[in-house]
């Protein structure tokens, strides 16, 4: 089994909501605290990040979006992605994209979330959830 290295793209975001002008969240953070319990509709997160240094021919990196949120869509650099549930095991895994052949040397990264109603029982909700590159192959 291939190596794996992750990188967690944690910290500030920007967060488009309800028609609002964007403003700055840092994530990862509870959505109570950020949108309050009740508000339903959907979101947008972006942020940016740079090509990770030293990636091989031979690796592969994917994009992955564990949120307990139904995803309505996820942009890089102006390209809606494949997202799809399974490894390359066929396995489930965490909604991921293969984004190798993708990468710039400045990415702009947009995920796109829906709050459905009655879905916010749980204070301790994430906003987001967590969002990572994995680079496969390393080694």
């Amino acid at each position: 089994m291939p190596d794996v290295h992750t990188i967690r793209l944690r910290g500030p975001w920007t967060m488009e909501w309800a028609g609002q002008p964007a403003r700055r969240v840092k994530l990862p953070a509870r959505r109570s605290r950020v949108l309050g319990r009740d508000e339903t509709g959907r979101a947008v997160f972006c942020r940016s990040f740079q090509r990770p240094t030293g990636l091989e021919p031979q690796e592969t990196t994917y994009l992955v979006v564990d949120t307990p949120w139904p995803l309505v869509k996820v942009v890089l650099n102006d390209v809606v992605l494949d997202i799809v549930r399974i490894d390359r095991h066929q396995r489930p895994a965490w909604p991921r994209a293969d984004v190798t052949d993708r990468l710039a040397d400045t990415n702009r990264l947009a995920v796109e979330v829906d709050y459905p109603p009655g879905a916010a029982s749980d204070v301790d909700a994430p906003l987001l959830g967590e969002v990572w590159l994995e680079i496969h192959g390393v080694g």
